[in-house]
């Protein structure tokens, strides 16, 4: 297994710290994980709160063409992708390669959006407008069930509006996320995205960070509370998709001891979305997200980036 590194303001960096990341099938170690400190957190933050001007300042037209280069990285690697994504995750490599390709679609579709402004009243007297300006730093908190796809919800939304990121995937699977950013790294100005990995104990510390201007987090409810209650302290905005836990159907052969702490572990992660589930369940869902509604879904869903503030303009006609 090739070397992983963290994303740190252009750079592939090494972490202060390494952690193993465990092949779910056989529970043998998959590859040693570069894991960030405190320290690598605030240098990731501060890397895109210093490239935050410039990228908002780049016009819109030119965003896109970026985002559209890395969803092109993604279909030249989605091989790749898939069997580390299968690796670390456990998910059949079919299911992981239509996974990788709905990454990179999602990234071709936010990419043809646009912010425009929008009127609120034009009347005899007076016009009320309403303009979209990008926030600042977003962090973005990733699951562990659709590590890839889930993503490609939150990062082409937040660079199209304007914001720079610092993205931190579930601990449980970090390697395909710091491969997508290797791969994407010489794609956007530095600092405009940032990937770290840690072994769930950044994530209180990421929430409450001073100059982190919005939280978008998927996991579950109580990890969600936890997180609107920290970024209570400084105000920030925060987009929560959370879901309550579910418990794991017995198989007819118990599992083992070790098997049975590996799942406990996923399952108590705070960035951890859905538990396990049934195989009749996956293969539901996973059904649903192949069928027409489900991509009419998803259109409706996303027809604009939504990780902008809105600012209403106001002038009075003489």
């Amino acid at each position: 297994m090739s070397d992983f590194n963290l994303l740190i303001d252009g750079k592939m960096v090494p972490g202060d710290q390494t952690m193993p990341v465990l092949n779910p099938a056989t529970e043998e170690v998959l590859a040693q994980c570069p894991r960030a400190s405190k320290s690598q957190l605030d240098a990731a933050v501060a890397a895109a709160k210093a490239a935050f001007p410039g990228w908002a300042a780049t016009p819109i037209g030119e965003r896109r063409q970026l985002v559209t280069k890395m969803a092109e990285a993604i279909e030249a690697n989605v091989g790749e992708l898939a069997r580390l994504l299968t690796g670390e995750q456990g998910k059949p490599l079919a299911d992981a390669t239509g996974e990788v390709m709905g990454m990179a679609a999602f990234f071709r579709y936010l990419s043809s959006l646009d912010l425009p402004m929008r009127v609120i009243e034009d009347s005899g007297d007076r016009r009320v407008e309403a303009h979209r300006r990008p926030l600042g730093v977003v962090g973005a908190i990733i699951p562990w069930n659709y590590p890839l796809l889930i993503l490609s919800f939150k990062l082409p939304s937040a660079l199209l509006a304007g914001n720079t990121l610092v993205v931190k995937p579930a601990p449980t699977t970090p390697l395909s996320t710091l491969k997508f950013a290797e791969l994407v790294k010489d794609i956007l100005p530095k600092g405009v995205l940032n990937v770290i990995a840690d072994a769930n104990d950044l994530g209180d510390a990421m929430t409450k960070h001073p100059d982190i201007r919005k939280i978008s987090f998927t996991g579950s409810t109580a990890t969600g509370q936890k997180v609107m209650a920290s970024a209570a302290q400084t105000l920030k905005r925060i987009t929560l998709a959370s879901c309550s836990t579910t418990s794991i159907r017995r198989r007819s052969r118990p599992a083992s001891s070790k098997a049975r702490s590996r799942t406990q572990d996923r399952s108590a992660s705070p960035s951890s979305g859905s538990m396990y589930t049934s195989r009749s369940m996956t293969k539901s869902a996973t059904n649903w997200w192949r069928s027409p509604r489900a991509r009419s879904w998803t259109m409706d869903r996303n027809r604009a980036p939504s990780s902008g503030r809105c600012r209403t303009r106001c002038s009075t006609r003489r």
